[in-house]
């Protein structure tokens, strides 16, 4: 019996390449299962041999054989509702393991209980409650904090929302925070990583590795944080990144190979390139994307619904062609920080601003022994990981979501930004939150034209400014506090 279902299952291919990695995982199967086919058996003295599919043996000394089936026992004692089916199955499989170790005798090689994996990174063999059990305690904590919003939904019919996705991750520093968070908030069915390159002391400071991932590649260090609880979960590794030969691999699946087409992207790369690369082919084949980018101490998640909206813009409140002119213009002369920046801040737009020091980096005010990198913190890409997890599983349960939410971690200044289409216009609407200063600020604003057509400022005494244009008049009527109205032609 099944105890939770937690999607559909998506049976990964022997000879899908981009699921084999160094450091991948051995599931040799349940405890009985491996013995009885030779996949391992015991010396005398207690080593484990086991035999691996390419018919490699290993030893595996005692102190290497790991029982980790009890911490999920304790994790579900008293978090399951009393007398509902999966308290009378979790009981049973209890009982079945506390059997199991009286009958080993206190020999973890006798212990015929659990699912065995060996982890060649560490020569590890370790003892693991079934995947179901495990799953069930994953959720024991975190299921009633994820509804619709009529909250009516079912737990099945959640599971069945978030554990049916794929989700790909292009970017693994920052998105190897993001690769975690999602996993953690939808427990999906499959995931995908990319990119091509390696850890190194700078990437310390917002990602959380350790001596023996220095000089690995990011995609593999990421699958490997996954495994580590999880050696179950398909993850694909794109450890050569995302390009033009195995971007709709990626993307789109590759059906001979076993390998599924994503259901959610999430784009947190350097490149501009791979950015511009990565919404194209999202826009193009209805996959909805979110990308997080982090300016120093704050953070912004922006979420592109080209699954609903099959036109909307590569960029919030910028259209295409001023897009890829941008780009155009900085590619033709790629020495000119001035225009990579035009082309950056038109792709992620100029919230960044309200950081200062990251303003006085980009305007070069500051100069320092670090002139290079983009300034990032552990603080803003982590915060900015799990708002997008809970981005995406909101989008999934029917809540209504932004398609850009800025956030100053310091400050509290927020800003909201949704873009919807009237007739043939795109029309921003922008709301922002500034808690130190008291005020809060309403605008509507035309896409193609920055044309501002409302604007309503509220100050920390309550004094409102509201800005309006007419058009069929072409004037603005300005009102200050709901009793005055002074009208100007446009």
């Amino acid at each position: 019996m099944s105890i939770v279902e937690s999607g559909t299952e998506l049976a990964p291919s022997l000879e899908n390449p981009y699921l084999n990695y160094s450091a991948k995982p051995f599931i040799l199967g349940s405890v009985n299962e491996a013995v009885d086919s030779d996949k391992v058996r015991w010396t005398r003295t207690g080593n484990a041999i086991i035999t691996l599919p390419a018919g490699e043996q290993i030893k595996i000394s005692p102190d290497r054989q790991l029982d980790r089936i009890e911490p999920t026992i304790n994790a579900l004692l008293g978090n399951l509702t009393p007398g509902s089916s999966y308290e009378e199955v979790f009981n049973s499989e209890k009982d079945k393991y506390e059997e199991a170790l009286i009958e080993s005798g206190g020999e973890i090689r006798r212990l015929r209980y659990g699912e065995l994996v060996y982890y060649p990174e560490r020569n590890d063999l370790v003892w693991f409650a079934p995947r179901d059990l495990k799953l069930l305690a994953w959720l024991a904590r975190n299921e009633i904090q994820l509804k619709d919003p009529e909250q009516n939904i079912s737990w099945e019919k959640q599971r069945e929302l978030l554990g049916n996705q794929v989700i790909g991750v292009v970017g693994g520093s920052v998105g190897m925070n993001i690769f975690e968070r999602t996993r953690d908030v939808l427990l999906p069915s499959w995931m995908k990583v990319a990119d091509p390159d390696v850890f190194d002391d700078a990437n310390r400071n917002r990602v959380r590795f350790g001596y023996a991932d220095l000089n690995q590649n990011k995609a593999e260090v990421a699958a490997k944080q996954i495994h580590a609880t999880d050696p179950w979960l398909p993850v694909s590794v794109y450890s050569v990144g995302v390009y033009p030969k195995n971007i709709s691999d990626f993307m789109l699946g590759n059906e001979s190979l076993g390998e599924p087409p994503v259901t959610m992207a999430v784009e947190v790369c350097d490149d501009p390139d791979r950015k511009i690369d990565v919404g194209k082919i999202c826009k193009e084949s209805g996959i909805p994307l979110w990308r997080l980018t982090d300016f120093g101490k704050t953070f912004q998640v922006e979420y592109f619904p080209y699954d609903r909206i099959s036109d909307f813009p590569l960029a919030i409140g910028m259209s295409d062609g001023q897009l890829l002119a941008a780009r155009d213009a900085w590619k033709n002369n790629p020495a000119n920080r001035e225009l990579f920046f035009d082309f950056a801040f038109s792709l992620v737009g100029n919230h960044w601003k309200n950081d200062p020091e990251f303003a006085d980096f980009i305007n070069q005010r500051n100069r320092t022994p670090f002139t290079k990198g983009i300034p990032q913190t552990s603080i803003a890409s982590e915060g900015g990981a799990s708002h997008t997890a809970l981005h995406m599983a909101s989008v999934l349960l029917g809540w209504e979501q932004p398609n850009r939410h800025f956030v100053d971690l310091r400050s509290g200044t927020q800003i909201t930004e949704y873009q919807r289409k009237y007739f043939d216009t795109w029309v921003l609407t922008r709301d922002t939150q500034r808690p130190f200063e008291g005020t809060m600020t309403h605008e509507a604003i035309l896409v193609d034209s920055d044309f501002r057509v409302e604007l309503t400022h509220i100050d920390r005494s309550g004094n409102v400014y509201r800005e309006l244009y007419d058009d069929e008049k072409g004037e603005t009527a300005i009102q200050t506090s709901g009793h005055h109205t002074e009208t100007t032609k446009r």
